[in-house]
C-alpha cells in the first residue's frame, strides 16, 4: 500500500508525496515523497526513488489496530497533510483446489486481499475526505475477471476486490475521489506471497498461446498504468487491464488439468 500527496496545483506525479505500495520502478517512481507500506527493502526502495524522502511503516493489513497505528504515522511523515493518492497491492494466494483447500488459507487471503483492501482504503478515505480531493488505485487481477483452476481463494477475492472499488467509486465521488484499478495478467516478476501456479506443467506455455502480444507483462508496464490512473480526471469505478489481450481470448485448461480436478473432487 502507498499514499501521496502535492502542495501543487496540478497532477503531475513527480509532484507528489505518495502512501502505499509497489509499483515503483526503475525511474524512480517519479515521487518527492513516499510513504510505503510493508515493503521491507528499504535499501533497494532507496535506490528505485532516487532523491526522493521516504519512510517505510509495517503493518498487517488485515489488523484494523495495526492499519490505523500505520496511518498515524503517515500522518506525522506528512505533518498533517491529506494523502494525494493510495495505492494497494497487497496479495496473498495459495495454489488448491476448491475441495482441498485449507481453511486458514482461504481465511488468510480474504483477509489481506479483501479486509486488507477495505481497512487500508478507509483510512486514507477519511483523509481525502477532509481535504476533498485523492485518487485511490487498487490493484487487482485477470482473474476478477476469468477463473483460474486451483486459485479459487485468489479468485473469489480479487473479484469481490472490483465490487469494492465500484462501491467505494460511488461512494467517494461527491468528495471528489477517484478509485480505479489496474488488472495484471501474468507478470514477468517473481512474487513472495503469490504462488505460481501457472508455473506448474505447461501452464506458462499456455497462458503465453492465449496472449496476443506473445509476451508477458514487465513490471514497469503495471506502474505505467498505476501513475496513469493516479492522475486521471472523468474516470472512476473502472479497471484498466494489462493483460497483453489474455481477456481478449481467454485460457482453457488441458485434459491433464481436468483429470487433476477430477481425480481430487472424487
Amino acid at each position: 500500500m502507498a499514499l501521496a500527496r502535492t502542495r501543487h496545483a496540478d497532477v503531475e506525479l513527480a509532484q507528489k508525496r505518495h502512501v502505499g505500495a509497489r509499483p515503483i520502478d526503475e525511474r524512480g517512481g517519479g515521487f518527492d515523497e513516499l510513504a510505503p507500506l510493508n515493503i521491507p527493502e528499504r535499501d533497494a526502495l532507496g535506490a528505485l526513488v532516487g532523491g526522493a524522502r521516504f519512510q517505510t511503516f509495517r503493518a498487517d493489513v488485515a489488523d484494523a489496530g495495526a492499519v490505523a497505528g500505520a496511518f498515524t504515522g503517515i500522518d506525522r511523515f506528512f505533518e498533517g497533510a491529506a494523502p494525494d493518492v493510495f495505492v494497494s497491492c497487497a496479495a496473498v494466494s495459495r495454489g488448491a483446489d476448491f475441495f482441498s483447500i485449507a481453511l486458514e488459507d482461504f481465511d488468510r487471503a480474504v483477509a489481506v486481499n479483501l479486509r486488507g483492501l477495505f481497512l487500508t482504503a478507509r483510512e486514507a478515505g477519511i483523509r481525502m475526505r477532509s481535504a476533498g480531493t485523492g485518487h485511490m488505485v487498487m490493484v487487482t487481477s485477470v482473474v476478477a475477471e476469468c477463473a483460474w483452476a486451483y486459485e479459487v481463494a485468489h479468485s473469489a477475492t480479487k473479484a469481490a476486490q472490483l465490487g469494492l472499488v465500484r462501491s467505494l467509486a460511488v461512494e467517494l465521488a461527491p468528495w471528489g475521489i477517484a478509485v480505479n484499478a489496474v488488472g495484471p495478467g501474468i507478470v514477468e516478476v517473481e512474487s513472495r506471497t503469490l504462488e505460481q501456479t501457472r508455473d506448474r506443467g505447461d501452464g506458462r506455455a499456455r497462458a503465453l498461446s492465449r496472449t496476443p502480444l506473445a509476451r508477458f507483462a514487465d513490471a514497469a508496464e503495471v506502474a505505467e498504468t498505476v501513475r496513469f490512473l493516479a492522475t486521471v480526471t472523468g474516470m472512476t469505478g473502472q479497471t484498466v487491464y494489462v493483460d497483453g489481450g489474455f481477456l481478449a481470448t481467454g485460457l482453457g485448461y488441458s485434459e491433464a488439468d481436468k483429470a487433476r480436478l477430477a481425480s481430487a473432487s472424487g
